[in-house]
């Protein structure tokens, strides 16, 4: 088995300053919650938990510090439902899960494809972007 570790520096354009991230994981989801559609979106120590009865079909997000990685990525989580997909600050989708390419804009959120009428319980949800085209195991 190959180990891979990356080591890069993201330009957070917006603040005109730099992240700079060690180990596999380029996402910085810092810790917050927020509601949409009924479903509650909440981050901890890079943890999610999703919860609550969707009242329409749509993104649940979090919101995370804009970037965006040069190269291609490839974008996995310990969930397949509700999808999760990494969007712009004008909802485009830049990366979707278990595609790997290039990122076309800023990402600003973290969004879940939600369901009206499903209900969610879903705790330590992983989700990990990292550089090149195969997902490996989670690495804060």
């Amino acid at each position: 088995m190959q180990t891979r570790v990356a080591v890069v520096t993201l330009a957070v354009c917006s603040l005109g300053t730099a992240v700079k991230v060690t180990g596999r994981n380029l996402l910085n989801i810092p810790d917050g919650s927020g509601t949409a559609r009924g479903v509650t979106v909440t981050a901890k120590d890079g943890l999610i938990s999703i919860s609550g009865t969707a009242t329409s079909s749509g993104y649940a997000k979090l919101d995370i510090p804009p970037f965006i990685a040069s190269g291609v990525v490839i974008l996995s989580s310990s969930i397949t439902s509700p999808k999760v997909k990494i969007v712009s600050e004008t909802w485009g989708v830049i990366l979707s899960l278990g595609t790997a390419d290039k990122m076309s804009d800023m990402a600003t959120r973290v969004v879940f494809i939600v369901t009206e009428g499903q209900t969610y319980n879903l705790t330590g949800v992983k989700v990990q972007l990292e550089l090149g085209t195969t997902a490996t195991a989670y690495s804060p």
